[in-house]
């Protein structure tokens, strides 16, 4: 599903992501790592929104850069739309899940509402959800 082969972003002389590969299947993941580290870079690379100085990226077998049909097949939430605090978490799921679909258009996230056996929860504003 995402596969990475010697990636690297550079900021004039500034390293963002340093020569990175990784191959990952289908399946839920977390990044972890210090302020700086890059975690916002190689996700944003990731889903298209930033060209690699070098290297490659593939995601469901295609390069996002400039590939709109990659992006209406993943969700992607940046650390700033979290300022969304009087959406619903179910409206954040669904959000989150397609960005092409509305914040009110619920039905398509009830599925992944229900695997993760959080759905009372999520009626709430996301400014009341703690971790």
């Amino acid at each position: 599903m995402l596969q990475i082969e010697n990636l690297t972003k550079l900021y004039g002389v500034v390293i963002g992501v340093n020569d990175m590969s990784v191959e990952l299947p289908s399946g839920a993941y977390g990044l972890l790592g210090p302020n700086g580290s890059g975690k916002t870079t190689l996700l944003n690379i990731i889903t298209g929104q930033l060209k690699a100085t070098v290297g490659e990226v593939r995601i469901l077998g295609e390069r996002p850069w400039k590939n709109e049909a990659v992006m209406k097949r993943i969700g992607f939430c940046s650390a700033l739309d979290i300022l969304q605090t009087k959406t619903t978490g179910l409206e954040w799921v669904t959000l989150c899940r397609n960005p092409s679909i509305s914040v009110y258009s619920v039905t398509h996230s009830r599925p992944v509402v229900l695997v993760c056996r959080i759905s009372r929860a999520l009626q709430n504003p996301i400014r009341f959800i703690t971790a």
